[in-house]
Formats: structure tokens, C-alpha cells, sequence
């Protein structure tokens, strides 16, 4: 064996601890330092151990590998519909001062504000809280946004309801009416009514639901401005949509 084996110019997470053959031919071995098995080994982030063979020696020598920012999320629990949310957690090999978030998988991001952060340690508030449901919150700091950290998935209690429905129709053709519910399994009933302040007494029917994802359709007879009312059977809560213009 010939030449020197050198550790690599860097080295990513998941290369840490991997091992690379060595085959001797001539030459003594120096020892590996007490612990270190007889092969390139990461101990800590960072550090890599690897051989060189120089004049019929190989020897073990040590090397800093620059190590990429991670991020990550304390728990979250026992939060209350509307309600500040305090999101905290802590950042490694990163010295970030501002972080956005993301509360439907990163496909929104949103600034953080009133960020405190030192020490390894961040937190933020999202002050006008959350409306009941289930959620996770994605934090990432805007100097490594490959960095994401991900909270567990947590409730936020209370009623919540939502409906909407398209802003034009035709008389006799059926409006797809959508919205959201929580509790998940609460009934809800979606009728037409002509007012925005004042729910219809009659012609209410059940609107079918996927766990809390409401879907269902409502023919106007005739032509005019509709609005489409929800009622949650258990709570009573309502909810009520845009005006529906019907030729």
C-alpha cells in the first residue's frame, strides 16, 4: 500500500461513522486511539478519524469535517383555539436571528415575529393563535433554510366551522358547497337562504364529511343572490358564505 489515505474536503450527516477498507500490505500499524475501532470512525459531530501511510507506517490522524445547521422544535401541547401559540426550540452550528414557519407542510411560509433567540435556544409567538384543529408547525432560520425543524402533531381545542361556496350559479343547477368542521365529528346541515345575518328555518340537509372536510351541493330554484348557511348539530355553532349570484 502506497500514498495517503486522506479525509474528504466534507462530509454530510449521514456519511458520519461510514468505513472505508483498507488493505496492508507492508509496513507496521500504529494503534488507533483507545476506543477507536481499526477503520475511519466519526466520535462527534464534526470529527473524523483516517489513516495515512507514510514511510511504511500508517498512522491514525484526526480531522474537523464542517457540519451543516440543524434545527429543532420543542413539543407543542394543550393549546386553546385563538389563543398566542409560543413556538420554541433550539439550533445547532448556526448563529440565525430571524426564522420563518409553515403550518401546512412548507408549502406556506410565514415571517416569525418577536423572535427571541441565544445561547442555542429561539422562540416566537404567532400572536393571533390558531383556530381549533390539528397541526404541525415547520420552523426554518432564513440564513439555512435547508435547516427545518418539525414540531408533533398537536390539537388545538374548540368549535370551528366554515363554508363556502362558488360566487356565481344558474338557476336549477347544483352549487358545490365546501367548508371545515372541529370537533371532526360533529353533523353539520347546509341549506340556501337570500340573507347574510339571518339563518333559513327549512331546507337544511346533511353535508357528508371526511374527517372534518365538509363537501355537499345545493340546487337554487330560482334566480337571485343566495347565501349558503351551516349549522353544527352538536354545538349550534353557524357559519355562512359569500354572496352566490343565480341567473
Amino acid at each position: 500500500m502506497s500514498g495517503t489515505i486522506a479525509a474528504p474536503a466534507s462530509i454530510t450527516r449521514t456519511q458520519l461513522g461510514l468505513s472505508v477498507p483498507v488493505t496492508v500490505v507492508a509496513g507496521a500499524v500504529a494503534p488507533p486511539p483507545p476506543g477507536i475501532p481499526p477503520y475511519p470512525l466519526a466520535t462527534n459531530p464534526g470529527e473524523i478519524w483516517y489513516l495515512t501511510y507514510v514511510a511504511g507506517v500508517l498512522s491514525w490522524l484526526q480531522a474537523t469535517m464542517p457540519v451543516a445547521p440543524a434545527l429543532t422544535v420543542a413539543a407543542i401541547s394543550g393549546v386553546a383555539a385563538g389563543a398566542p401559540l409560543t413556538v420554541s426550540g433550539a439550533y445547532f452550528n448556526d448563529s440565525p436571528t430571524a426564522f420563518d414557519y409553515s403550518l401546512d407542510g412548507g408549502l406556506t411560509w410565514l415571517p416569525a415575529s418577536g423572535v427571541t433567540v441565544g445561547g442555542g435556544a429561539f422562540s416566537f409567538v404567532i400572536a393571533a393563535g390558531l383556530a381549533a384543529g390539528e397541526y404541525t408547525v415547520q420552523v426554518r432560520p432564513l440564513d439555512a433554510p435547508l435547516a427545518v425543524g418539525v414540531s408533533n402533531s398537536f390539537i388545538v381545542t374548540g368549535n370551528a366551522l366554515t363554508v363556502t361556496a362558488p360566487s356565481t350559479g344558474a338557476s336549477g343547477t347544483a352549487l358545490l358547497v365546501a367548508g371545515t368542521v372541529w370537533p371532526i365529528s360533529d353533523a353539520v346541515q347546509i341549506a340556501l337562504g337570500t340573507s347574510a345575518t339571518v339563518a333559513p328555518t327549512s331546507g337544511y340537509v346533511a353535508a357528508a364529511s371526511n374527517g372534518g372536510v365538509l363537501s355537499g351541493s345545493l340546487t337554487p330554484g330560482s334566480a337571485g343572490t343566495y347565501y349558503v348557511w351551516a349549522n353544527d348539530t352538536v354545538t349550534a355553532l353557524t357559519a355562512v358564505s359569500g354572496p352566490v349570484a343565480v341567473t
